[in-house]
């Protein structure tokens, strides 16, 4: 499998930066909510639940938009399914936005 442009030449850092950039940005968010999560319980009480447990309390102990970027995020990977679906050369959303497709390689 190959990444190319869509018209058959090879992508640069400019194609594979648009491709991943939004991706990354709603991960980058996520994490950073998760990360503020973590300064707002003690090592003690965050080492005394359970796997379950904790990642519960990070998600109730994080700020109000963690929930929106999970939202969105949730929104972005049912969009590129049905985009990928939906066309004939099974281009994701993404592959639109950097003008780019997966072939396979010879």
């Amino acid at each position: 499998m190959q990444i190319v442009r869509s018209d058959g030449a090879q992508i640069g850092y400019k194609h594979a930066l648009i491709r991943s950039a939004f991706c990354c940005l709603l991960g980058t968010f996520y994490l950073l909510g998760m990360f503020l999560a973590t300064q707002s319980m003690s090592d003690q009480e965050y080492f005394s639940q359970s796997l379950l447990q904790r990642g519960e309390a990070l998600v109730n102990g994080s700020p109000w938009w963690v929930k929106y970027i999970g939202n969105i995020s949730n929104v972005w990977v049912l969009a590129e399914v049905v985009t990928f679906v939906a066309n004939k050369r099974r281009r994701a959303l993404h592959d639109f936005m950097a003008g780019t497709v997966v072939i396979e390689k010879k």
